[in-house]
């Protein structure tokens, strides 16, 4: 029983993001498991998802393919490729929005491609230096969160980390906010997006 009471007050509600938000984000001194914030955010986050949200409006695939490297968009339903696009350096997870998905290229290159024809809608390049470690991202309809850093030692050492919200139709940058020391891989839900914060923060 102590151990488990170690474990929860260990936890804490520290990071939680919305557009607007007046709160610096990553702060210490939020209180922990406030059982209030928690259902506050709980509330706002809805029941399970039961429609397929993507602009085809039914269920798709999109496969990180080798032999040759390069994405492709399959119709679960029929089975069939709808488009491949060979691309030599794809190397993250599909995320897939309303009107567009989202992978990265190289190091540091993000994309957006239309999720109807696969072409290229735009570009971004996130760069720290020469050291730049990318930590994850998702998107939710056609809002797009990352998060990266820049290394001085290892992951733990990390002096501090992004999470950017990049508009998925035109790739502009809508907010950064950044926090000292390391985060992990965001998810998205509702207009919220949660981030790990220090490997033991939420």
């Amino acid at each position: 029983m102590r151990i488990r009471s170690l474990l929860l007050s260990s936890l804490f509600l520290g990071c939680l993001l919305a557009t607007g938000c007046p709160q610096m984000p990553f702060q210490m001194s939020y209180p922990t498991n406030d059982p209030g914030a928690i259902n506050r955010v709980s509330s706002r986050l809805g029941g399970e998802y039961t429609a397929i949200r993507n602009g085809f409006g039914k269920p798709m695939a999109f496969i990180v393919a080798t032999r040759p490297r390069g994405i492709v968009a399959l119709d679960l339903e029929t089975g069939k490729v709808l488009w491949r696009k060979n691309i030599r350096d794809t190397s993250s997870k599909i995320v897939v929005g309303t009107n567009y998905i989202f992978h990265r290229k190289g190091s540091t290159i993000i994309m957006a491609r239309h999720i109807r024809t696969g072409e290229i809608a735009w570009k971004y390049s996130f760069k720290y230096g020469n050291s730049t470690e990318f930590y994850g991202l998702t998107c939710e309809g056609d809002n797009l969160y990352y998060v990266a850093t820049t290394m001085t030692g290892g992951r733990m050492y990390a002096r501090f980390a992004d999470i950017v919200k990049v508009q998925g139709a035109t790739g502009k940058v809508m907010w950064r906010k950044r926090a000292n020391g390391p985060l992990g891989a965001p998810a998205a839900r509702n207009g919220l997006v949660f981030v790990p914060y220090r490997f033991q923060y939420l």
